[in-house]
């Protein structure tokens, strides 16, 4: 739907051989639910997950509307047959999962599924669907506190622990009951995406009782070995475990805050490299810049103060600074730009300024498809319309299963035609 700039390893004159090394990446989210799931269970994660960006889905038994809590009803999305491979698959408590966990033709579908899947999660006693699928062997593990005992006496390999909010064992990630579910997914997003992102997430949400970090965490070997001795030396770690991109953006913050400022830069450079670079990623390599006496261009919170205070002259002044020194650099995010503009201009009835924010948007993202639609809508309001048409044609262009585009276009030739 849109084009990303990707950010070369090179750029920034970083140039480890990471040829071998396996790049795992997080696209799709299975939720398995059964009847009588507990409603904040799943809901708490999907809400996490569906801000965080990710392909997020329902599957059960069947696709048959069915209850969660005697008094929510919830349509799954798929069945067990029709469900797509997801690259983690989730587990909730509620409806007997005790009993349902010993579903010979539910735990063939979910051993099948999981020996595909990288990463496995549950809140609750959806760990006891991991537990009989054998994904808590020789780990630690946790679940609703009432039933830390009853878990551990089902499944005795397993090391079950009390009085935490998580457990992630790198693999497999398990959480406490009900609200710690929101806990141990915004710890996931931070593992795949980064502690930026999860915060921008919980912001979002407005879950202020999220504290990153406040689980068991079993890290990575490379991390391990980085933190306790250096970074050069710990490539070969990455040839044998998957490692995630938060992961390592989420290392480099530990370098900085132990002052290894040279080595927090490589690895967040080591970290775009792994997938398509953002404005987070971006914000990052600054402070390490910034800690160093190199040129850092400012971070989005920073941006955005400029744009209130100094007028969206200087903000495009400073982009064009910053992309002469780094071509690639994303100061903020698009979807912050069009919070901006909608939130702060648009709704205040300054459609001007909104508009001149969204005409700097798209000199970062010119290619953003909700930043041409919304240009559209301010234009369309301001009753220039040969623009509006203008900017959902393009929206159109980049993503052609674009409705709202599709309609706004048809209207505005109607009314054109009428005319």
């Amino acid at each position: 739907m849109k084009k990303l700039i990707i950010l070369s390893i090179y750029t920034f004159g970083f140039c480890w051989d990471l040829s071998g090394q396996t790049n795992p990446e997080v696209k799709n989210i299975a939720l398995f639910l059964q009847p009588n799931v507990e409603v904040l269970d799943f809901a708490g994660p999907l809400e996490v997950f569906q801000i965080a960006g990710f392909n997020t889905y329902t599957v059960s038994l069947s696709k048959e509307p069915m209850k969660a809590m005697d008094v929510l009803t919830v349509v799954p999305d798929y069945d067990l047959k029709s469900c797509p491979q997801p690259d983690v698959l989730a587990f909730f408590g509620g409806g007997d999962t005790r009993r349902l966990s010993k579903d010979s033709t539910l735990m063939n579908w979910i051993t099948k599924t999981l020996h595909q899947t990288p990463i496995q999660f549950s809140v609750c006693t959806g760990a006891y669907f991991l537990g009989e699928a054998g994904y808590l062997d020789n780990l630690y593990t946790t679940t609703y506190h009432l039933m830390i005992d009853d878990l551990q006496s089902r499944f005795p390999k397993s090391k079950v622990r009390s009085k935490v909010r998580f457990v992630d064992n790198g693999a497999v990630i398990t959480t406490a009951g009900i609200s710690a579910g929101i806990d141990g997914a915004l710890h996931l997003v931070a593992k795949i995406k980064g502690n930026l992102h999860a915060k921008q997430v919980a912001k979002a949400m407005e879950y202020d009782k999220w504290v990153p970090n406040e689980g068991m965490i079993i890290d990575h070997p490379f991390v391990q070995h980085v933190l306790s001795k250096d970074l050069d030396s710990a490539q070969e770690y990455l040839l044998t475990e998957p490692m995630y991109k938060g992961e390592l953006l989420n290392l480099s913050e530990k370098l900085m805050q132990q002052k290894r400022w040279m080595e927090a830069e490589k690895c967040i450079q080591m970290a775009m490299s792994k997938g398509r670079p953002d404005a987070k990623d971006y914000e990052l390599l600054g402070q390490a810049y910034k800690a160093q006496g190199k040129f850092a261009p400012p971070s989005e919170q920073a941006y955005f103060e400029i744009i209130r205070t100094e007028g969206v002259e200087k903000a495009t002044q400073i982009l064009m600074d910053v992309k002469s020194k780094y071509k690639d650099w994303m100061i903020a995010d698009p979807m912050q730009f069009l919070h901006l503009s909608y939130l702060e201009y648009y709704r205040k009835g300054k459609i001007d300024d909104a508009i001149q924010i969204m005409k700097l948007e798209l000199q970062h993202y010119p290619e953003y498809v909700y930043g041409h639609y919304w240009m559209g809508r301010y234009y369309e309001d301001k009753g220039v319309k040969n623009l509006a048409l203008k900017h959902y044609l393009k929206a159109l262009d980049l993503d052609a299963t674009f409705v709202e585009a599709k309609e706004k276009v048809e209207e505005l030739a109607n009314l054109g035609s009428q005319n």
